[in-house]
């Protein structure tokens, strides 16, 4: 455990030194969340009638989809290393290693989030937090659910980075990795309520996507902050996450062990 740590520090400590594109990073997502604020207003203004979610838990929804945009997107593959070791044949340096090169790249894309999401949130949480009603995040929620918001966003973040190390496997075979995140993240992106919150999709294809790890990356962790989901559900949805992580490592575990036995190296 303790050398793959050392991977993360790494990684960290390299990620966090980067401040002037973080500025700009912030400033892009309060534009964007303004943005997407103002045009569900409009939905909202000429449907008085909707009773999906109130207009206040969806400005909290938008601000704390940016807040932690770098833990839950599925598009952010910032671990260029990882890919260009791949493609150049770099790779095999880690391969002859007394390491898991799976928890490896774990380890890195975990390092990667978690160094944008320090250095960004906190500009980002203090303007929406200043902001007035009802455009701000709203900060009125139980102990309880705050504590089980918190799990599971680490569990969101887990299933993120499941997403993730799919592209480095696909690129292991492949030696590119710009089709699958240039085709297959949108839509993965759209349908975890990366674009529009699952609530606002059609019923019949929510209830599609709750039999998918979609449905439980960044959707239920900010439903549950919101309090749409409460009570007993919020264990089974935190079961769910649970559950969704094993299957996910498990089923890229035997894959990856398949692809390393006959990886060809090209490259320097």
């Amino acid at each position: 455990m303790k050398k793959y740590f050392a991977y993360f520090k790494i990684k960290f400590l390299n990620n966090i030194q980067y401040k002037s594109s973080v500025i700009f990073g912030c400033i892009n997502r309060i534009i964007w969340a303004l943005l997407k604020i103002k045009l569900f207003y409009a939905f909202y203004s000429e449907n008085s009638n909707n009773n999906l979610t109130s207009f206040s838990e969806l400005t909290s929804y938008i601000w704390l989809e940016q807040i932690f945009l770098s833990l839950f997107a599925i598009w952010y593959v910032e671990d260029d290393d990882i890919i260009r070791s791949i493609a150049d044949g770099n790779v095999v340096y880690d391969l002859i290693k007394p390491i898991n090169i799976y928890w490896v790249w774990g380890a890195k894309s975990l390092a990667s989030r978690f160094a944008s999401f320090i250095l960004g949130c906190i500009p980002v949480l203090i303007f929406a937090i200043l902001l007035p009603e009802p455009y701000n995040l709203s900060v009125s929620i139980c102990y309880i659910n705050l504590l089980s918001f918190f799990i599971s966003v680490v569990l969101s973040v887990c299933i993120s980075i499941t997403f993730n190390m799919w592209i480095y496997i696909i690129t292991c075979r492949t030696l590119s990795y710009i089709g699958v995140k240039s085709f297959i993240m949108p839509i993965i992106t759209f349908l975890t309520g990366g674009i529009v919150p699952l609530q606002f999709f059609p019923n019949k294809l929510i209830d599609i996507l709750n039999f998918t790890p979609f449905a439980y990356v960044q959707n239920v962790s900010l439903r549950i902050y919101n309090g749409n989901i409460n009570g007993i559900n919020i264990v089974y949805t935190l079961l769910s996450q649970i559950f969704w992580i094993i299957l996910l490592v498990l089923a890229e575990r035997i894959v990856i062990n398949k692809i390393l036995k006959k990886i060809i190296i090209q490259g320097g």
